[in-house]
């Protein structure tokens, strides 16, 4: 009876401690737990890849000018001024004097057309370019004509050019100036223009070399390399040696000025050599 009575009264004590825990505020109720909701999670935004541009394609080079579109305009004046630093150029007796063609004020010179031709012959001259040495030099057509003479006259009171009276100068005359005749490199109706201009310039100057003609007014052979033998080693290598697009004929076909320069080779080669055999007949190697 006792042990039941002394099980009662702990339990009666124990009850009576929790309920005055609970009245305190010593005891939390639990804490209902919340209901799970389902919950939508947002997809990561996605970074598209980078576009690559295609790198630009590079500029064409231009081509340079061929020679009848320099001829188109007047010489320009930091030209002018470099061939009158290489070489002294006068006009004694000028057919053309009293018109001016080109114009200081419009970025040439005040130039004649005498003047004007001169002008251009000698810096299509420096124009010139070759895929190969010339035959007779190792420098390029216009550093070596510069070496070669020192002054151009431009006289109208002499028949005939000629070289070297005085030493170092060639006197050109100009009562039938071919290069007057045309604007163009070579006029297709006559055949004549500024080339002519350039051939004559370059064969005067072999002469003030010490190359004298060897058989009357001509040469015996082109490798002598006098004259006439560089007059037709400048006309060859025109035809077949120029650099393209340079000579491109605007006037006929495309290949009109290097023909030219091809049938003026082979004229010279058999007429003005005395000690050459006649080229066979039949067609001439064919262009580039």
């Amino acid at each position: 009876m006792r042990g039941r009575l002394s099980s009662l009264i702990l339990i009666t004590i124990v009850a009576m401690t929790l309920a005055c825990r609970a009245a305190t505020g010593l005891i939390q109720p639990a804490t209902p737990t919340p209901s799970r909701t389902a919950t939508t999670v947002a997809e990561p935004t996605r970074t598209p890849p980078p576009t690559h541009s295609p790198a630009p394609l590079p500029s064409p080079t231009p081509l340079p000018p061929s020679v009848d579109q320099l001829l188109a305009h007047c010489p320009p004046a930091q030209g002018i001024a470099s061939v009158d630093r290489d070489l002294k150029l006068t006009f004694e007796g000028d057919p053309t004097a009293g018109e001016l063609v080109c114009r200081a004020s419009q970025g040439s010179a005040d130039l004649t057309r005498l003047q004007e031709r001169a002008y251009q012959a000698l810096l299509i001259m420096e124009r010139l370019s070759f895929d190969t040495p010339l035959p007779w030099s190792d420098q390029p057509l216009y550093a070596w004509f510069t070496a070669a003479v020192e002054e151009i006259r431009f006289r109208d009171d002499i028949p005939n050019s000629f070289c070297c009276d005085p030493p170092g100068v060639i006197n050109a005359q100009t009562r039938n100036l071919a290069a007057l005749s045309t604007l163009r490199w070579i006029d297709p109706e006559s055949g004549a223009g500024l080339q002519d201009l350039v051939a004559l310039l370059v064969h005067e100057a072999r002469h003030n070399q010490g190359y004298a003609h060897t058989c009357g007014t001509n040469d015996n052979t082109v490798a002598e390399m006098g004259a006439w033998g560089v007059q037709y080693w400048f006309f060859q290598y025109l035809a077949y040696h120029s650099r393209a697009p340079f000579l491109v004929s605007q006037a006929r076909s495309v290949d009109y000025y290097r023909e030219a320069a091809r049938d003026q080779a082979r004229w010279l080669r058999n007429n003005r050599f005395c000690a050459e055999p006649t080229l066979t007949p039949g067609p001439p190697p064919p262009l580039p």
